[in-house]
């Protein structure tokens, strides 16, 4: 701030009102960007602009400036999602995304000097969350599970793990799996399947009892 550095070592020294507004420009300058909001396996039309990008800087470099963008999506992989206008600072998207492969992406927004190729501002780095959508099916870990259990087990909870996944964000409504039993051979005891209550987690039971005769 060359302006109060000089007004500390003469001691009476007035700013003027423009260099007061341009002291204030300094200290204030920052990046403005909109929210960006993406969903995964978007069909597009591409490109599609996702947001605007804007520096306070701008104005003072007369268009002696270009915009330039870089990190996940654009320098690394998967490369070729994003783009950005050098001067309007537009920030487009030209492919759809799997949320399941790249969960989120970081990028870096950089203001380069035309005439000297050095940045005039700091980096300012952004990450965008990848929006879920109901795009997986539950599956079972084992399509086939084997289990021994002793003929004189009791009726009630049946020790046999059923573990079933989804690949779509955890915790949401899109990886929510419910589970019922189709059919059973042979017929008894009969099976069926129970709430763990206060979770989300279902155990096997049966009633009856079983006859390895």
């Amino acid at each position: 701030m060359v302006a109060l550095a000089l007004a500390h070592d003469t001691g009476n020294y007035t700013m003027n009102k423009r260099e007061k507004r341009e002291l204030l420009v300094r200290s204030k300058r920052r990046w403005v960007l909109s929210t960006i909001e993406l969903v995964e396996e978007d069909p597009g039309p591409f490109p599609k602009i996702a947001t605007q990008i804007f520096n306070d800087r701008t104005p003072m470099l007369i268009n002696n400036y270009q915009f330039r963008i870089s990190g996940t999506g654009v320098t690394e992989e998967p490369m070729g999602v994003f783009s950005i206008g050098e001067t309007d600072g537009v920030v487009s998207v030209h492919k759809s995304i799997d949320r399941e492969t790249y969960p989120f992406f970081h990028i870096n927004f950089d203001i380069m000097d035309k005439e000297t190729g050095n940045p005039v501002d700091r980096t300012l780095g952004f990450d965008v969350a990848i929006k879920d959508i109901n795009d997986n099916e539950p599956y079972f870990e084992n399509l086939v599970t084997k289990a021994s259990v002793k003929e004189s087990l009791p009726e009630g909870y049946l020790p046999v793990p059923l573990i079933v996944k989804d690949r779509d964000e955890a915790n949401t409504e899109n990886s929510a799996i419910s589970l019922r039993v189709l059919s059973q051979e042979p017929a008894e005891p009969q099976i069926n399947l129970k709430q763990v209550e206060g979770t989300k987690m279902s155990q096997l039971t049966f009633t009856g009892c079983f006859d390895y005769d």
